[in-house]
């Protein structure tokens, strides 16, 4: 090799000609990893031949196809990455007829403004750079499908992106940006974009136009806001991993497209059913690392489900609905405190939780097809009962509680249907109804009218989604009241209000503690059952509640009373509290 120059007989100051005249006729040109500082002043002027040089060309065997100077083709092609390049100059735009241009992997700070002249552009690669700021001219790039920028210090994306209408793929990860702009709305060709690693903490609400995005990761940022993906009819893959999100908006209307949602490391505390609803063909649902202390049911509405990442959190237990999910291939729980689960079914893994799940869910005792109920004796004296129970009914006849109305019946059974709302016909039955169940059905909530129903003695709500009730103090007849296997973090206040009532079961919600000071005012309470919660803690002040007989609360996250305690009886458990309520 001659002194002075490089690989393949280029020169210090050059490229070789013969890698020009490839160039000329491949219309390509690959300079990357030659630790260049800048780039040869012979590449700027690779279509540029004088008359010598075509004299001399001419002159050459015409057969010689490098020689053919009047067959070369403009440059579509120019890669320049892995060099020591510190600036794009403007020579740059000298290639208008560029397709690509490459150049990651470098230390460019600055872009000159001629870069606007390569108006055939199509992907730019600038990533792995040291750009700060980008020139208002790359925005009139409107050929442009494929842009790089991530491994920059950018810190925002100024006007670039208004023009970009043919824009497929953006990714701006790795930078600084704090916000992204107004005008990513326009953006209706974008599938792939990769905000990730920046500084963000809010959306412009224009990014819910981006009808076409197919994938979109705004992980490792500061942002505490769902996104609105409302808009995003395309969406498959949304990652909003190490974020402070706390709370989940739910989408105005249904995404089905969105296959999978990645939700590690943020903030939550709880999962909305409502917002699990908008995902009807989730494949894929990661909510590793937050803070849930529980996880709702209506997650086996979510038919496609295959993998469930809850591990990290706070949960003690699971929906026994979702032993169901058949279709579900992964449940990660590690790192949760399951009091609810033994040790021994989670380390058998996926399918041995499902089975035990599902050998908890509480069996129908009969048949699909029991018939309408009739008038019953019972006892000395004509009890009357309706049953309408296990028909997946959404609603009730009213010609059926029209007649019940007529007949005083005083005991109703309405449940394992498919209720949203509390029948208001049932008000007809308010002075003869004794006894009324809405047991398994889907109650969210439930309306005051309840209240008018005075002559009640048994209500039974368990197994619906209820988290609080309407001011039920007015039923001054209840003697027990059921609200077991439903959403409560605490017991309503109006419970404690309802002096007669003597049998309180509220095991499998949410609730995080007892409230020893309500109790007190039910004086005549003798049955209380709280098992299956997040109780923390025991307050000594409950062993003071002496018209207890039956006490249950195994399978909460507290430490004491310890199980074997637990397991010697309501008496035994009283005593103890007494025993450490310190002396006065």
């Amino acid at each position: 090799m001659k002194k002075g120059f490089g690989r393949g007989g280029e020169d210090r100051l050059g490229v070789s000609e013969s890698l020009l005249r490839q160039a000329r006729k491949s219309g390509q040109l690959n300079l990357s990893n030659r630790q260049l500082e800048r780039v040869p002043q012979n590449v700027w002027h690779l279509n540029e031949i004088d008359a010598k040089e075509r004299a001399a060309a001419t002159a050459m065997d015409a057969n010689d196809d490098a020689a053919r100077w009047w067959e070369q083709v403009d440059l579509v092609k120019l890669i320049l990455a892995s060099n020591r390049l510190t600036e794009l100059p403007d020579e740059i735009g000298r290639f208008p007829a560029l397709h690509v241009l490459d150049v990651h992997d470098n230390r460019i700070a600055s872009i000159s403004r001629e870069i606007g002249k390569l108006g055939e552009l199509k992907k730019l690669n600038l990533s792995h750079n040291v750009l700060e700021t980008l020139v208002d001219e790359m925005g009139s790039l409107v050929e442009m499908t494929l842009l790089f920028l991530q491994y920059n210090r950018l810190t925002d994306l100024g006007s670039v992106l208004n023009r970009l209408e043919r824009l497929e793929e953006l990714d701006v990860s790795h930078n600084r940006l704090t916000a992204l702009p107004d005008s990513m709305g326009l953006l209706s060709r974008l599938r792939q974009m990769n905000a990730s690693h920046n500084l963000l903490t809010a959306l412009p609400r224009s990014m819910g136009e981006l009808v076409a995005i197919q994938d979109l990761d705004l992980s490792n940022n500061r942002l505490d806001v769902f996104p609105p993906i409302a808009g995003m009819k395309s969406i498959q893959r949304l990652n909003l991993q190490h974020n402070r999100l706390s709370n989940l908006s739910s989408p105005k209307t249904e995404c089905l497209s969105l296959k999978e949602i990645y939700l590690g490391n943020n903030e939550l505390l709880a999962v909305d059913a409502a917002w699990l609803r908008g995902f009807p063909a989730l494949i894929i649902l990661d909510i590793r690392d937050n803070k849930l202390s529980s996880f709702p049911a209506e997650v086996t509405g979510c038919l496609k489900l295959e993998r469930l990442d809850l591990s990290n959190n706070d949960i003690s237990g699971l929906p026994y609905e979702m032993g169901n999910m058949a279709q579900l291939k992964s449940l990660a729980l590690a790192g949760n405190p399951l009091k609810k689960l033994r040790r021994d079914i989670v380390q058998r893994g996926t399918a041995a939780i499902l089975s035990h799940l599902k050998s908890r869910i509480v069996q129908e005792q009969e048949p699909p097809n029991v018939r309408e109920a009739e008038p019953v004796l019972s006892g000395g004296g004509r009890e009357r009962k309706l049953e309408f129970r296990n028909k997946r009914a959404a609603t009730i006849p009213s010609d059926l509680l029209s007649s019940a109305a007529c007949a005083g019946v005083s005991e109703v059974d309405f449940s394992r249907n498919a209720l949203t709302e509390f029948p208001d016909g049932l008000c007809q039955l308010r002075d003869s109804m004794r006894t009324l169940s809405l047991a398994h059905n889907k109650l969210s909530s439930l309306s005051s009218a309840i209240v008018s129903c005075v002559q009640l003695t048994r209500l039974d709500l368990s197994a619906n989604s209820l988290f609080d009730l309407p001011d039920v103090q007015p039923l001054s007849n209840l003697l027990e009241l059921i609200i077991s296997y439903n959403r409560f973090s605490r017991i309503p206040e109006s419970v404690f209000k309802i002096k007669t009532l003597e049998t309180l079961l509220a095991s499998d919600n949410q609730l995080c503690e007892i409230d020893v000071d309500g109790l007190r005012n039910l004086k005549r309470l003798t049955s209380l059952d709280m098992q299956n919660n997040s109780i923390a803690q025991v307050p000594p002040e409950l062993g003071k509640l002496n018209n207890l007989r039956a006490l249950k609360l195994s399978g909460n996250s507290f430490r004491v009373p310890r199980p074997a305690v637990l397991a010697k009886g309501t008496e035994a458990i009283l005593q103890y509290l007494r025993d450490r309520i310190p002396d006065a």
